[in-house]
């Protein structure tokens, strides 16, 4: 892609000295910033392509005196003619042609193109291209390569997560816990909403250890994290507190610790001394000796 943009800002660079041009009267004629005219010419960026009909005209050249010829060239005139769909008709697209020129497509095109590539892409080619097409395409390629591998492990996805929609992957990630698989890397690209929603479930199936090998707090919300610690209170005290307690605050260890002195005398506090106010802990300690 880096020779192809370079070619076409060589391009305009001759043809706009040949007019006589400085690129601030090139930027007028266009409507853009003269900025923009620089990144073209150093081979930075690539004009939008719904420009590419009026800076031909502007520069008094064909479009194809000024995208070149060969492949990349033929798809990025029919997608400025507004005629991606009819180009696909009548030829498949090598997938290194598409490679090379989806970062220039409007997304519609880019998908247009994506669904008649040759040969079909898979999980294995696609990574480079996923910034490029829509969300749609990209949760059927991840739709059909968890079903298709009956569910694989998500680190081996790991490339598509960021991109697939989040309504899709709560829905994929109920699914993997329902089959006893990890979720944890779901968990940067869903809302804080869904990880507690999972988070409760995986509790419910291996308790505070199974969260914590899962490495699950870290993505919690605060709220779901008082809320579980109180859970885990009533259901077996502090035995296992301290592998919640380095993401509770002072005044919800305070809390705990304070029920579990009530309750057990202080030698119930010890799993989560680590973690209390050293002059709080040594204030109990003096109360009771």
């Amino acid at each position: 892609m880096a020779f192809f943009i370079d070619q076409i800002g060589r391009r305009i660079s001759e043809r706009r000295k040949e007019k006589n041009m400085t690129q601030m009267e090139l930027a007028e004629r266009m409507g853009i910033s003269f900025q923009a005219v620089s990144n073209w010419e150093r081979c930075n960026s690539m004009p939008d392509i719904v420009k590419l009909p009026e800076l031909a005209q502007v520069l008094d050249m064909s479009l194809d005196s000024l995208l070149g010829y060969g492949e990349p060239a033929e798809l990025l005139k029919h997608a400025a003619e507004g005629k991606t769909e009819e180009f696909v008709r009548e030829k498949k697209v090598p997938q290194q042609v598409f490679e090379e020129v989806a970062p220039m497509l409007p997304p519609k095109d880019a998908d247009v193109v994506f669904e008649n590539t040759v040969p079909p892409f898979d999980l294995s080619d696609v990574a480079e291209i996923l910034p490029f097409i829509s969300k749609s395409l990209i949760d059927d390629l991840f739709r059909k390569e968890v079903e298709n591998k009956n569910y694989p492990d998500l680190d081996d996805l790991e490339e598509l997560l960021p991109f697939v929609s989040n309504e899709l992957l709560a829905e994929m990630a109920e699914q993997y816990l329902y089959r006893d698989k990890d979720v944890t890397s779901c968990f940067p690209f869903l809302s804080k909403q869904q990880v507690d929603r999972l988070c409760k479930k995986i509790y419910e199936a291996y308790g505070l250890e199974g969260m914590d090998d899962r490495d699950c707090f870290p993505f919690m919300s605060k709220e779901a994290l008082t809320e579980l610690a109180n859970q885990e209170y009533e259901k077996s005290g502090l035995s296992d507190m301290e592998l919640l307690a380095p993401f509770l605050s002072q005044a919800e260890l305070c809390e705990l610790a304070k029920k579990a002195i009530s309750k057990d005398g202080i030698k119930a506090i010890v799993p989560l001394a680590p973690y209390l106010d050293k002059r709080l802990l040594k204030g109990w300690i003096k109360e009771v000796f």
